[in-house]
């Protein structure tokens, strides 16, 4: 967010502000929101998400093949998020 705007910040850090999967309606990450923290912090940094994070880069006939996934959600619903994406040489 612009400045002044902090107030949509936590917003904007959640999963569902981004072009990806969000389940359950909970985002991957959970951040720090008590005010004494974030103050002293000079933000609201990551609490939990994500520890394993992988991704992988492959060439294939046609364009470029991209795997990625995160164990954001596996802890509290016991589901990896994957995601594969085909990107053509044409565009």
């Amino acid at each position: 967010p612009t400045t002044g705007r902090d107030n949509w910040r936590p917003f904007a850090r959640g999963t569902a502000a981004h072009s990806t999967l969000t389940y359950h309606d909970t985002s991957s990450c959970q951040f720090v929101e008590m005010s004494a923290m974030k103050r002293l912090l000079r933000g609201a940094p990551i609490m939990s998400g994500p520890h394993e994070v992988e991704s992988y880069r492959e060439v294939v006939e046609g364009g470029t093949l991209l795997t990625t996934s995160h164990d954001g959600y596996l802890a509290k619903f016991g589901v990896i998020h994957r995601r594969v994406l085909m990107v053509a040489n044409d565009g």
